[in-house]
Parts: structure tokens; sequence; C-alpha cells
């Protein structure tokens, strides 16, 4: 297919394609794979922080209020007609964590160029409205981000911190999370606490932009058909400036070693006014992260446990002794941990508890079929295939084995877990130890919970 913006041919994604790097400005690398497979391509920068707990307070809070308006688009509603005017790209703020590294940047959807009635440089129109927004926000009088925003911004902050409580499933997820990582950045809450937001000033947010702008170095992807090297070329101008030349990138998942394995079981209770209980297991995987040589087994021995419908928790524990309303396991490959959770009714907590230690410990003995193993393996490598579906999938995928420094493609990973015997899967279950346990108990009377609770 030729894309008419370049009069070049594009190509579908193979799977064993990897991105290619181009030089981002004297710093920053885009990663890149060209392809025709999407109507809408996905253009994302990104600056890699520390966690901190600086960090977790000030830069998703900076990046909305530098997002209100600019000195060419003073308001939201002018940074969004521009968008309009681009035949409707998007624009959105990413802030999320991987390892003990800050993801916070910027989002970008825009139409492949083959299907413009007039050629339109989008990657250049959004890359000015990034350049506005990060290097050109109003200012007041005295030079400082206006305060009107930033409390504005304070406020919504505050409300989604306030706001997970709303959702008693993630509430007691991320309890537990910070619990499991208590004394490492990853403990940290993303967002912060009420309390440290309402302390920001317009002045310090200020000092921290000013800071941030002279040390970011881009890391950017993008999947679509227009040419990556001008994509790249572009960004690099408006990155490569004076103020952080000497910018250092911060890339790597870590620099501290994953602890391998739990000295004691953390116990911690917790009641809301809720009808639905949660219960919170989390386990560390011996040190097994991505790149481990063990990674993959760890991955399969997780889907077997609880990823998917035909899983030993799902299957056991809410389908044949209904003891929960829902149950699942996840792996975070790049901190080494694993995470059941479960949704329940207060009364059946320690037996559900029981069942959940029960069916881990099957896997440690080999107490499943062949059949359980194999339906498994081919949900995890069904997931696995679908990574090209979605340029947001791919990006996921690729920036976190960039930060791993693993270069494996989805299709050799599915070569990996096609090749993994019952042993592997055995030896990844007793690598397992139980660090947290958290229980969130409903005080409300159960028939408060809806049908949208329990699902």
């Amino acid at each position: 297919m030729a894309n008419s913006a370049s009069g070049e041919t594009t190509k579908p994604i193979a799977e064993e394609e990897r991105p290619r790097e181009y030089p981002c400005g004297s710093r920053g690398t885009l990663r890149a794979i060209r392809t025709d497979r999407f109507k809408a391509g996905q253009l994302t920068f990104s600056t890699v922080l520390p966690i901190t707990r600086e960090n977790a307070v000030m830069a998703p809070l900076m990046l909305s209020v530098l997002r209100r308006g600019t000195e060419r688009y003073p308001a939201l509603a002018d940074i969004n007609r521009r968008l309009d005017d681009l035949y409707g790209s998007a624009l959105w703020v990413q802030c999320a964590y991987r390892g003990d590294r800050l993801i916070l940047g910027f989002g970008m959807d825009l139409l492949d160029g083959s299907y413009l009635p007039e050629p339109v440089n989008l990657p250049e129109g959004l890359t000015e409205i990034l350049d506005q927004i990060l290097y050109h926000p109003l200012l007041d009088d005295r030079g400082l981000l206006r305060k009107a925003c930033v409390e504005s911004e304070k406020t919504l902050q505050r409300d989604e911190i306030r706001a997970l409580r709303n959702v008693p499933a993630q509430y007691a997820a991320a309890q537990a999370r910070r619990i499991f990582y208590e004394g490492t950045p990853a403990g940290i809450p993303l967002y912060g606490t009420e309390e440290e937001v309402e302390r920001v000033t317009a002045e310090q947010l200020t000092r921290y932009w000013n800071c941030w702008k002279q040390t970011v170095v881009p890391e950017c992807f993008y999947v679509g058909g227009d040419n990556p090297e001008k994509i790249a070329g572009t960004i690099g101008r408006v990155f490569d400036r004076a103020e952080n030349r000497n910018a250092v990138p911060v890339l790597g998942l870590s620099d501290r070693p994953v602890i391998e394995k739990a000295d004691k079981t953390r116990r911690v209770e917790e009641e809301l006014p809720v009808g639905q209980s949660h219960l919170v297991l989390g386990y560390r995987t011996g040190g097994v992260t991505v790149g481990h040589p063990e990674w993959a087994a760890a991955a399969l021995m997780t889907e077997l446990l609880g990823m998917s419908p035909s899983s030993l928790l799902f299957r056991n524990v809410r389908e044949k002794l209904s003891l929960c309303y829902s149950i699942s396991a996840g792996y975070d490959a790049f901190r080494g941990a694993l995470f059941v959770s479960c949704s329940l009714s207060a009364k059946n907590r320690e037996i559900a508890e029981a069942e959940i230690l029960g069916q881990v410990a099957a896997l440690c003995e080999g107490r499943f079929g062949n059949d359980e193993l194999e339906a498994a393996r081919q949900s995890l490598c069904g997931a696995y295939r679908q990574l090209g579906d979605r340029p947001a999938s791919l990006e996921s995928f690729w920036a976190g084995r960039a930060m791993a420094g693993v270069a494996e493609t989805p299709a050799e990973c599915r070569q990996r877990f096609a090749a993994l015997t019952r042993g592997d899967v055995i030896a990844a279950a007793r690598r397992l130890s139980l660090n947290t346990v958290y229980f969130l108990r409903g005080t409300a009377p159960e028939e408060t919970i809806d049908d949208s609770d329990e699902i």
C-alpha cells in the first residue's frame, strides 16, 4: 500500500518485527514500527523519571496545568480546536509507574496520511502543539504558572485520589501494593496524598517545571504509515534546545535489586462502608522479572493460576465452590510480584483464603492436568498474538521491553511459551513466597451489592 503523503510504500506488521530506532534530537530516541495496518496511528512522547514523592505529586500536576493553555492557544478550547483542524487528532496525558520509574508524557492519535484528502503533516502539527504546551504555557505577570489553573488542577488531582475509595476493588489493589512495596519507590502512591497536593503552590510548581524542562529527554514511540525519520527530526527540533542538551536519559526499570523472597507475611485489614469485601494476596516471585531466564515460566504459571476462565482459581474458587464474585491473578513482571485479587462476602474470607493458598500449593505439587496447562498456554499465546491489533498495545509492549533491555518480539515470546514444560511451571510456582495479605472488609449490608458491583 502506498502512502499518498510520501509516495512510499508501507507494510503490515510482521510478528518478528522489532521497532527501528531513530535519533530524536541530541539525546532522545524515537522507536517506530511503520505499517499500513491502521487507519489511525499513534505517537507518544514520554519522559522517564525516578519515582520520588516530589515527582509522584508534582509531575502529573504539572502536565495537567501546562495542558490548560499556551501563548498561541490561550485556553483548552483553543488547543482542542487546533486538534480538530488536524483531522480530529487526539492528545492525552499519560502518567504511570513501570518498575521504579515514572512514565510521564503525552499520547497522540493521528490519521494515516494516506487517508487524508490533501497532504497534511499531522505529526508536525501535533509536535507544534506539544512544543507550545511544554515550553510556552501561559504565565502571569510574575512569570509563574497561573494560580487559578494550578488551584483548579489541584482540586481535580485531590478528587482523583479521593475517588479511588469509590471503586473498592481498585482501592484494595492499590492498598495491597502500597503495603507490598513499602520502603521502595513503587510504594509511593501516584498523585501523592490529598495533603501533599494541597500544599503545592504556583511558585513551587513553576520551579519544578523550569527544572524539568531543562532535563527532559524524549522517549518516543510511533506506530503508523508516516515516515519515522521525518517525525524524529521534527520532535528533535523541539527538544534539542540549549537548556536541555546536557540532560541525562533515565530509562532503566530500576537501580535497586529486586527482592527475591518475602522474609515474613504482612497482614492488614481495613473497613469501608460497602457491601462487597475484597481480599488481595501478594507474592514475591523469587526475583523473576522481564529478562530473567524463568520469566516466561512465571507468566505461564500466572495464566494457569488465575488469568483466564479456565484457570485454577476461577474454576475452583469461584465456579466450583462459589466462594467469591470474581477472582484473578496478575504478574508484575517489572517488579517480580504476583497478586491474587478476590471480591467476596466477608463471611467467606477465611475459607476463600485457604482455598487460594491450596491452589497455589497444587501448582507447586504439580496437581493440575495437561489439558489445563495447554488451555493456559493457548490463552497466553493468544494474548501475545493480539498485541499487533492495536497501536497502544504495541507501544506498551515495546516501551516496557526497552526499559528492561530486552529485545524479544511477541512471536519469540510465544515460542518460549510453547517450549515450556510442566516442570518449568512447577519450578516457577515453587519460587513464590507470600508477602502480603490485605483484606478490605465491607461493613454495609450485603443486600446493597448491585449487579455492576458483583461484575
